[in-house]
C-alpha cells in the first residue's frame, strides 16, 4: 500500500524548489518551469495528493537502498534523517528532506547521492571539491544545489555537504548478501544483477570511490530563494 507523504503535498520541496529559480525572458518575474511547478502546487492542494503517480526506476532503487549503506561510512558525526520532512519555522508551504545532518559550528546539512552511471559519479569528482563547478559539470547541478540551499535555510545551518558514493567491485559481494534473494524484495534486481550491470570501481582504479563537495551557503542565494518562495506564494493564492 502506498501511503502519502502528506507534508509534502501542496508544498514547495526542497528536492524540486530549483524550479522556482527559473525566470522569464525579462530576468525578474517567473519562468514557464516555475509557473507550471506553482500551478500543480495548487492543484494539489485541491486534490489532496500528489499529482505523480509513483516512479520507479533502477537509478532511483539503487539510490534508495544505497543511502543507509553509505551513511554508514561517514561516522558518527553525521545522522541520518532522510525519513523526516523539515518545514520552514515561518514561511508556509516550505518544506525538505535532508539526508543527514551534522550539529558542527554553523551546522551542516547532506544530501547523500548514488550515480547509477560512472559518467554521473565523474561529475562529483571531477568537480574536485568546488560546487560551482560541479553545476556547471553535472546536468542536475543546480537542481541538487538548490537542494541543499533550501534544506541549509530550513534547517538554520550554515554550511552544506553533496557527497557522492559508487561501491568498489569487491563490495558488490556485500550488497547481494545484504539484499538477499528472497522474491518480493524490492531490491532483489541488485542481488541479481552482474558485475557489469551495476556502477563500480575495479580495485586497480585511481579514482576514489567516495566524493564530498562542501561549501558554505551563499547568503545571496538564502535571500534570493527566500524571495521567490515568497513571491510564489502569493501567487499561488491567486490561482
Amino acid at each position: 500500500m502506498i501511503i502519502e507523504n502528506y507534508e509534502r503535498i501542496g508544498n514547495f520541496t526542497s528536492s524540486k524548489i530549483f524550479n522556482l529559480t527559473k525566470k522569464d525572458r525579462a530576468g525578474t518575474g517567473f519562468g514557464v518551469p516555475a509557473l507550471t511547478y506553482i500551478k500543480n502546487k495548487s492543484r494539489e492542494q485541491r486534490a489532496m495528493r500528489s499529482l505523480e503517480n509513483e516512479a520507479w526506476s533502477k537509478e532511483m532503487s539503487w539510490g534508495n537502498f544505497l543511502e543507509p549503506y553509505i551513511h554508514k561510512k561517514l561516522g558518527s558525526d553525521y545522522h541520518l534523517m532522510s525519513d523526516v520532512t523539515d518545514v520552514h519555522p515561518t514561511i508556509k508551504r516550505w518544506v525538505g528532506s535532508k539526508d543527514s545532518i551534522k550539529f558542527d559550528e554553523g551546522c551542516t546539512v547532506v544530501d547523500i547521492k548514488a550515480p547509477f552511471t560512472l559518467s554521473s559519479y565523474f561529475d562529483f569528482v571531477e568537480a574536485d571539491g568546488d560546487i560551482d563547478k560541479f553545476r556547471e559539470l553535472h546536468t542536475s547541478g543546480d537542481q541538487y544545489y538548490y537542494q541543499l540551499v533550501s534544506n541549509a535555510i530550513i534547517n538554520n545551518c550554515k554550511y552544506a555537504e553533496l557527497i557522492a558514493y559508487v561501491p568498489q567491485q569487491i563490495e558488490l559481494i556485500d550488497l547481494r548478501l545484504i539484499v538477499g534473494y528472497e522474491e518480493g524484495n524490492e531490491y532483489n534486481w541488485i542481488a541479481r544483477s552482474e558485475d557489469r550491470q551495476l556502477p563500480y570501481l575495479p580495485a586497480e582504479s585511481k579514482v576514489p570511490n567516495m566524493t564530498i563537495i562542501r561549501f558554505e551557503v551563499p547568503q545571496k542565494d538564502i535571500d534570493f530563494l527566500t524571495e521567490r518562495v515568497l513571491l510564489a506564494n502569493e501567487l499561488i493564492k491567486t490561482l
